[in-house]
């Protein structure tokens, strides 16, 4: 079962009506309300719980990982400018529930046409042997989900409805070494559901019991636990302490 089926199971999914208009303070804080990076979201939600409430220093290893990525964005931005299938990049947006409850905003990397229409281009930087495995495994669930919500800000603040997204792998060693793959983004329907009952977004504005917040990371993380790489969290970790009881459990049933 994906992630995201997961958390509306988990979660009462009932369709709450709740809607979001565009933030008339788009690059300032607003006193108050905690707005949430759409490029977080994917991320450990016990990782995100923490860098909004009891933050640390991000690893000296994650230092190197953001500034490599910078880098590489900053050259894909300067070879893709001017090119005529490019209606705008790095463009910020934030929007607003209707409720003032909290916000949400995020900056994509390229809003492209071509003969079927606007799609969103997004690009990750990797070694060249990371191809091999973007090949074998395809655009995952968590481009999927980035790209949505990215799509899902662009509907609210356009009126655009984008349904295709393309990730980009492009070597970090030379930027020219890329190879593209293509999805089919999620409904605007389900990319609101999915923030409205995003577990980070739920436990922040008070609607999640901590119980029940771990152990909807823990069923995130399952297989997932590469997302603990770096971690400036891992040492007293509820998350890995909690899989080892939840292991340890199965083990004395067996």
């Amino acid at each position: 079962m994906s992630i995201k089926s997961k958390i509306l199971r988990f979660l009462d999914g009932k369709k709450n009506g709740l809607t979001f208009q565009v933030s008339r303070n788009n690059h300032k804080t607003i006193d108050g309300i905690t707005n949430f990076n759409v490029s977080r979201l994917n991320s450990c939600y016990w990782n995100y719980y923490r860098d909004l409430t009891d933050p640390l220093p991000i690893t000296p290893e994650l230092e190197v990982i953001f500034n490599t990525g910078r880098e590489v964005h900053s050259l894909v931005e300067k070879y893709n400018k001017g090119a005529r299938t490019v209606i705008n990049s790095e463009k910020y947006i934030k929007i607003i529930h209707k409720d003032g409850a909290f916000s949400i905003s995020g900056m994509y990397d390229f809003l492209k046409y071509d003969h079927n229409g606007k799609f969103l281009e997004d690009f990750k930087s990797t070694k060249s042997g990371g191809f091999y495995f973007f090949l074998k495994q395809g655009v995952n669930e968590d481009y999927i989900i980035q790209l949505s919500l990215y799509a899902y800000l662009l509907y609210i603040k356009k009126g655009y409805n984008i349904r295709q997204g393309i990730i980009t792998k492009v070597d970090k060693e030379n930027i020219r070494n890329k190879i593209s793959l293509e999805g089919t983004l999620m409904s605007i329907r389900d990319t609101e559901e999915f923030i409205i009952n995003h577990p980070v977004i739920r436990m922040k504005t008070n609607h999640l019991a901590h119980d029940d917040f771990l152990e909807l990371t823990y069923e995130q993380m399952k297989g997932n636990w590469w997302k603990c790489t770096n971690c400036q969290y891992i040492d007293g970790c509820p998350i890995k302490k909690l899989g080892h009881e939840n292991g340890k459990k199965i083990m004395e049933a067996e």
